[in-house]
């Protein structure tokens, strides 16, 4: 297995979202994978209406401008529901788990940076399947071939598939930014 630059950019989102979750322990990281579910559910849906009222600026990239707003959404929604999650509670460790509160979130923060390496992954693999123009064709075959050469596609895949299981109640067909073949 040949790792390439996309693997390593992959592997670093996980190593440091896995990182965060040890700092924020099990509780608040197991409400941030529930904030994962509900920022996939709110980007998924919306981002077909936000990317055609960005049309004018995307023009003829509507793949493109389709990924910006996906992780817009998908970003902004997590922001959003994170600050009232900490305003809400903002102490959520468990004393009597000592340092296995933080080996826990470590764990549960590993899993959080592989949902959102998959989400990354399908979302760089969907952007460029329509041109982008000449003047960003480069930037369209790096992505192609940055997602298309990962050696860790397979896995992401599979997790990708296992997740969107998960959302069949309001995506009975994946949004096509979320397929990842």
């Amino acid at each position: 297995m040949n790792l390439t630059v996309m693997d390593v950019l992959l592997g670093l989102i996980v190593l440091a979202l896995a990182a965060i979750g040890a700092v924020r322990k099990t509780v608040r990281q197991a409400f941030s994978l529930g904030i994962c579910y509900l920022a996939t559910l709110v980007a998924g849906i919306l981002y077909p209406h936000g990317a055609l009222f960005l049309s004018a600026i995307g023009g003829k990239t509507p793949t493109l401008t389709q990924f910006i707003v996906f992780w817009i959404l998908f970003i902004a929604t997590t922001v959003a529901l994170e600050i009232a999650l900490e305003k809400g509670f903002p102490d959520t460790s468990i004393p009597s788990l000592g340092i296995l509160d933080n080996l826990l979130g470590l764990v549960l923060g590993g899993i959080w940076g592989v949902l959102i390496a998959s989400l990354l992954l399908a979302a760089m693999a969907y952007a460029p399947l329509e041109t982008w123009g000449t003047a960003l064709s480069p930037v369209r075959a790096a992505f192609a071939a940055l997602s298309g050469e990962a050696a860790t596609r397979p896995f992401l895949t599979q997790v990708l598939r296992l997740y969107l299981q998960a959302h069949t109640l309001w995506f009975p067909a994946p949004p096509p930014i979320l397929v990842l073949k």
